[in-house]
């Protein structure tokens, strides 16, 4: 039996921020995702040697994967995405 799921991993995170902001960014984010339906996992992840709360978003079809990839883009400003 092949089971598969896609998922994307994003952050909210930015560098310049302080942890406060970026745990204001991570909440917002999550809120942002269950407004939406979306059903996700938090994380821990790294970007450019930097360790950041993220989130692990089950998506099923291009749809959802653009509608996540927005949030991260335009509305919490990220410069990648993992999926």
């Amino acid at each position: 039996m092949n089971i598969t799921q896609q998922v994307i991993i994003l952050s909210a995170d930015q560098n310049d921020n302080n942890h406060e902001r970026n745990r204001q960014l991570h909440e917002n984010l999550k809120a942002c995702l269950t407004d939406c339906g979306f059903t996700f996992k938090e994380a821990t992840g790294t970007y450019k040697g930097r360790t950041e709360d993220s989130v692990v978003v089950l998506v099923n079809n291009e749809t959802d994967i653009q509608t996540v990839k927005d949030f991260a883009f335009k509305s919490f400003n990220q410069e990648s995405v993992l999926y």
